[in-house]
């Protein structure tokens, strides 16, 4: 991924980095505002390796155009680990979105 490359800002928001960042707009508008790649590589090993997994998993269905069947085939048990690390995210933030 090269430095402008829109998969570090959708990886960055979709692992939840903003919780972690010390910049207030980040936090307020709930995605990344700033520099994705810092916030990829300064939090993401914040984030449990099966959810940066399932991260990696929906990057590289979007990049190499696999299914959405293919990927839950090949990939359930990183994406079901996402899922919940979005969904705790969420109730820590207290914006009710956690299942």
């Amino acid at each position: 991924m090269t430095a402008h490359d829109p998969a570090v800002r959708i990886t960055s928001n979709l692992l939840c980095l903003w919780a972690f960042c010390g910049k207030p707009a980040c936090r307020r508008a709930q995605a990344c505002k700033r520099d994705a790649n810092d916030c990829l590589a300064r939090y993401s090993p914040l984030v449990p390796e099966e959810a940066r997994c399932g991260a990696l998993a929906v990057a590289c269905a979007g990049r190499y155009g696999i299914s959405d069947d293919e990927m839950r085939t090949d990939a359930g048990a990183e994406l079901a680990a996402l899922a919940a690390w979005i969904a705790r995210v969420h109730a820590a933030a207290g914006n009710g979105q956690a299942a």
